[in-house]
């Protein structure tokens, strides 16, 4: 069984459902990384646990009346079996 781990600012956060890490990336992107815009990844759904509402309140702000920083990012790094797969950042959209 695959062991996948998703961390934002250095907290283990539980996940719904596997990331499944498809990452896409274009020919440019590999041909000159140097020039890379972006990485591209899937929408990742997380569960709402005290853990989770806690640091996302932390870091994004979030009002009572359900409103955040959506310039606001935090660190993500997610592994499988210890492996890092991913290291950048997380984007609250909704």
């Amino acid at each position: 069984m695959v062991k996948e781990e998703l961390f934002i600012n250095d907290t283990r956060v539980e996940l719904l459902d596997s990331i499944q890490a498809n990452f896409t990336y274009s020919i440019a992107d590999i041909a000159e990384p140097d020039k890379r815009k972006a990485d591209f990844s899937k929408t990742v759904k997380l569960p709402g646990s005290k853990t989770i509402n806690t640091l996302f309140n932390h870091i994004f702000e979030i009002n009572i009346d359900s409103t955040f920083d959506v310039n606001k990012k935090a660190d993500a790094r997610y592994l499988i079996d210890s492996e890092e797969i991913f290291d950048g950042y997380i984007q609250v959209k909704d």
